[in-house]
């Protein structure tokens, strides 16, 4: 028996037919929990119009959600319903951890690699996850943990998020070495600054509410 582990989900690929773009699925045996159908196929359909056709016609099964379907696309066919449900998808953020100073934190005053892993968690606890759903989303999300969202089959919902607050912030970036103290201007271009850059922050959210309406 192959010891390799050959896919981490409930199904793994058993035969691949590339004259009718059709792969057969069957249950994972390292899967933990009970895998509920024998065997899946997957196809691929060229464009929305298409996969919405062969749905309806009783061809296919489940259609990705990829397409983009709306409810419109099924208007006038019997036994559909609309059923809000959560959106998996999610924003992350990537970091190169061999970068000198957020991944190895060879190049940070401190040089190790703890201070880069502090200045990773001053970059996650600067993130207004809570301001971003409420103004930008509009309600209509939830404050990242992990690159799995909430709307995923296993998330762990005891996991908290990072708190937006600058002062934890701060601390980890001086515990890394960083000089943070702000010099006194005295004609005034600092706070001119900070009032600009709060103008250009404000504009973005602005911009990006009416770029969705």
């Amino acid at each position: 028996q192959d010891i390799l582990v050959t896919s981490c989900g409930p199904f793994m690929m058993e035969a691949f037919d590339p004259a009718l773009s059709v792969m057969k699925m069957i249950p994972n045996d390292f899967y933990l929990e009970e895998v509920l159908l024998d065997e899946l196929y997957l196809t691929y359909i060229y464009g929305k119009d298409s996969a919405v056709a062969e749905l309806i016609a009783g061809e296919i099964d489940i259609m990705d959600a990829q397409y983009y379907p709306v409810l419109a696309d099924f208007e006038g066919v019997s036994g559909i319903e609309g059923v809000l449900i959560k959106d998996p998808s999610h924003q992350e953020i990537g970091v190169n951890m061999r970068h000198p100073i957020m991944g190895t934190g060879e190049l940070t005053p401190v040089g190790t690699a703890d201070a880069a892993k502090g200045i990773r968690k001053a970059i996650s606890h600067a993130i207004p996850r809570v301001t971003i759903v409420e103004e930008i989303l509009e309600g209509l999300g939830a404050p990242g943990v992990i690159p799995c969202p909430d709307a995923v089959v296993g998330f762990d919902d005891s996991l908290e998020f990072y708190a937006y607050d600058l002062d934890i912030a701060k601390g980890y970036m001086e515990a890394a070495g960083y000089d943070l103290t702000i010099p006194t201007d005295t004609n005034g271009a600092g706070i001119a600054g900070l009032v600009f850059l709060s103008f250009l922050g404000l504009a973005a959210i602005v911009g990006f509410k009416k770029y969705k309406k």
